[in-house]
């Protein structure tokens, strides 16, 4: 099932301040890194900085942007640091990460700042 994705309309002129290498990449990891089915994605200006938040269909245990053992057995076992480098990256550039539960689920999300 494909997720939604919600954009808040944005200045084309918009600029995250802090040059965060590979923003595909780093979205990847933020979307992928949910390991539970992703119900909504979207992006919006607060303030001054870019959030990105990732709904997504069952919550973490734990705090979801630590390293995760991946169950033997599963699709992808292992240690997964998706997350884990999703933090890492975006706090090394001044933002910050976080997840909300939710009734159905919990909500990731990062917050870049604006150039």
């Amino acid at each position: 099932r494909a997720a939604g994705v919600d954009c808040d309309p944005v200045d084309p002129e918009l600029t995250i301040g802090c040059g965060v290498p590979s923003m595909p990449e780093l979205l990847h990891d933020l979307v992928c890194g949910a390991h539970a089915p992703v119900e909504r994605v979207t992006a919006s200006v607060r303030g001054d900085a870019v959030r990105i938040a990732v709904v997504r269909g069952a919550p973490a245990k734990g705090d979801p942007f630590d390293p995760q053992l991946q169950v033997p057995g599963s699709e992808h076992p292992g240690l997964d640091l998706r997350l884990a480098t999703v933090r890492r990256r975006v706090e090394g550039c001044g933002g910050r990460v976080g997840a909300r539960r939710r009734r159905s689920g919990e909500e990731l999300w990062i917050e870049l700042p604006l150039g």
